[in-house]
């Protein structure tokens, strides 16, 4: 689908006040025919003389510094959403936690009360996020003071702080996935070039995965950038990822191929992962950007940027639901990698430890274990896929004594 076509979806999606936009967008109308009426051609950009630094400054609007220090004033989020990599200095209380594996970032330890009590630094070993505000794995009294029930809050944010940059991170979502459906073309593309080179179908997956992600990872990078501005946006990512009506409406546009079917179709090469009891319905943003964590083999960067939205309660239930629901599949993700791989490579282990990242986020609250029990048996789904890889192997060595 061209991206542009998402215009169309504005007014019945996720703008609240469709008249305010509609107005607004009639102003807009106006302005640029008045500016066409006095030579100023909107098409010539920065080159255009007839600009003067006076009109460029006013169509400018605030440096970018300013709307940060804008929105800081309305960050006033329950829980913090800084995560990190591996090799990441963090701290843990022990005398706070409720769960060992706890973890605070530097900015919420220190500007939290910890005097006296046993605590250590350390350097992370799969990447970890932090863990200010959450009452299931840390006692309130350990919450630094922008974090936690007894936070400083604020009035709710004005729509004009947010509205431009909802649509256009709307727009950067659409990208970022229209990027990464070209999985399968380009898996198809490389296949008819190569298909006299002698690789293995693991090491294409991960050939054609890095190239794809090379491309869209820009994208990843440039919505983080503005995911770190804090609570306020936080909030509009995870409403654009969970919205149904919009990943409806982009499914149904005429001219959109659908490019996701044929990854899908193609994303098993062992574990039957289209069983009954192992399908699942994608119906949001977020669970396309799911499958093609796993696809493109957990990017530490989409890691990263899934993760620190999770501050969002009910980004966080659907989250930790679509992760365990997907398990079949990162199973014969890794199943496969161990299977393809030479003896020796370090590429599980560093897969392992960025599936880890994302589970540790979730397990270590007891809450959401409990929801996954009662809603997907999480336990069973565990078990039961685990069983399936055992016997997948035991199939193979089969096959191997008979041949």
């Amino acid at each position: 689908m061209d991206i542009t076509n998402i215009d169309q979806l504005i007014g019945g999606t996720l703008m609240l006040d469709y008249e305010r936009y509609a107005k607004l967008g009639k102003e807009l109308c106006e302005i640029s025919k008045d500016l066409k009426t006095a030579n100023f051609p909107l098409h010539a950009g920065l080159l255009n003389e007839n600009f003067d630094q006076e009109l460029r400054s006013q169509a400018r609007g605030v440096p970018f510094d300013t709307y940060h220090q804008q929105l800081k004033k309305f960050d006033c989020s329950e829980r913090c959403n800084s995560v990190w990599p591996t090799d990441f200095i963090a701290y843990r209380c022990t005398t706070c936690a409720y769960n060992p594996c706890m973890s605070l970032c530097s900015d919420c330890f220190l500007n939290a009360n910890h005097e006296g009590h046993d605590f250590n630094r350390f350097f992370s070993l799969a990447g970890g996020a932090c863990d200010c505000g959450n009452e299931d794995v840390l006692n309130p009294k350990g919450f630094c003071t922008k974090h936690g029930p007894n936070r400083e809050k604020q009035g709710p944010v004005p729509v004009e702080l947010t509205a431009t940059l909802e649509f256009l991170l709307m727009k950067l979502f659409v990208r970022l996935l229209n990027t990464c459906r070209a999985w399968e073309h380009r898996r198809s593309q490389f296949m008819s070039a190569h298909h006299n080179i002698p690789y293995t179908g693991q090491t294409q997956m991960e050939y054609i995965s890095k190239i794809i992600y090379d491309e869209a990872e820009g994208i990843v990078l440039f919505i983080q950038h503005f995911v770190d501005l804090g609570g306020p946006i936080i909030d509009v990512v995870a409403q654009i990822l969970l919205d149904e009506q919009l990943y409806t409406s982009l499914k149904t546009q005429e001219d959109n191929p659908d490019a996701f079917l044929e990854d899908l179709l193609a994303k098993s090469a062992g574990i039957d992962v289209n069983s009954e009891d192992d399908a699942i319905e994608y119906g949001c943003l977020l669970d396309e950007c799911f499958f093609y964590l796993i696809r493109l083999n957990f990017p530490q960067t989409l890691i990263n940027l899934l993760l620190c939205i999770l501050s969002n309660s009910k980004y966080k239930t659907k989250f930790s639901c679509r992760f365990f629901e997907n398990y079949p599949l990162i199973l014969d993700l890794m199943h496969n990698l161990v299977q393809q791989l030479p003896q020796g490579s370090n590429e599980p282990a560093e897969l392992t430890n960025r599936i880890i990242h994302i589970s540790v986020q979730i397990c270590s609250s007891a809450n959401i274990c409990r929801m996954l029990q009662e809603t997907i048996l999480v336990t069973e789904k565990i078990l039961d896929n685990t069983i399936k890889v055992f016997y997948w192997d035991t199939k193979i060595l089969q096959l191997s004594h008979c041949e």
